[in-house]
């Protein structure tokens, strides 16, 4: 039962990476964020924010990707999986133990990075305006997807992958390719199919797409509140699919009995 869960690094500089370095780099660009609301008018310190919620979304799912790329490739490598072959747990148990353990370095940086971002709480009236605290909220929920598409990705990388720099480098492009490779997709399908009447809505498949179509106009509104919800429906179906993908993956590679 110990052996089918991730037995991740505990040491100082794995409690960095997971804790410290998105704290520190929230709170120091939130802070500046604050400033700029007191010396600069409303909409700086509103672009200021807009564009530190897409950096740290990248910087997050990288780090993320890194820190998890070995989930399944070490203990492959301790030969803990092919004991697990000869063992009665089920193959959702092993995947959902790895995967929680994923989704537990993910949850910590997320409040970690929320943590950060006490500043703006502190900022007062600058900031106090009904578009912001939606700003807020949009880059909250996109923060969220990100990390989740990363985190099933990840897990999905180190099944296939026999190496773990080979793993980290797989889950940093897959990720790409899931936060930006549909609207690349969507781009080519409307080059070589022209639609018929304005289907703009379709790119909300990305989560940082739809945050921009959110956040691009006037900063005094949210224009396309209702691409968000079909991201958030799109993200949780791409999840599922994700996981049901991993299920197949391990029971091809390592219990193909079963």
């Amino acid at each position: 039962m110990r052996d089918r869960y991730f037995d991740y690094d505990r040491s100082l500089t794995m409690r960095c990476f997971m804790i410290v370095l998105p704290f520190v780099f929230s709170f120091a660009a939130c802070l500046l964020i604050a400033i700029i609301a007191y010396v600069r008018p409303p909409y700086a310190a509103q672009g200021a924010f807009i564009g530190w919620s897409y950096l740290q979304a990248v910087l997050l799912c990288l780090l993320l990707a890194a820190l998890t790329a070995n989930l399944f490739t070490k203990e492959r490598e301790r030969g803990n999986l092919d004991m697990l072959r000869m063992t009665l747990v089920e193959d959702s148990q092993v995947i959902g133990g790895k995967l929680g353990t994923a989704a537990y370095i993910a949850r910590t940086m997320f409040l970690s990075a929320l943590a950060g971002s006490l500043p703006l709480l502190l900022a007062g009236p600058p900031l106090a305006s009904n578009a912001f605290a939606a700003y807020c909220l949009l880059a909250i929920a996109m923060l969220i997807e990100c990390l989740a598409l990363v985190t099933l990705v990840s897990c999905f990388a180190s099944l296939v992958s026999n190496k773990t720099t080979i793993s980290i480098v797989l889950s940093i492009v897959l990720g790409a390719i899931a936060l930006f490779g549909n609207v690349f997709f969507l781009i080519v399908f409307f080059r070589i199919f022209p639609p018929r009447e304005n289907l703009d809505w379709l790119v909300g498949v990305s989560p940082l797409l739809t945050f921009a179509i959110n956040t691009g106009g006037p900063q005094d509104r949210i224009h396309e509140f209702g691409a968000t919800i079909f991201c958030i429906a799109f993200t949780a179906a791409e999840c599922w699919a994700y996981w049901l993908l991993c299920k197949r993956v391990y029971r091809f590679r390592y219990n193909s009995g079963s």
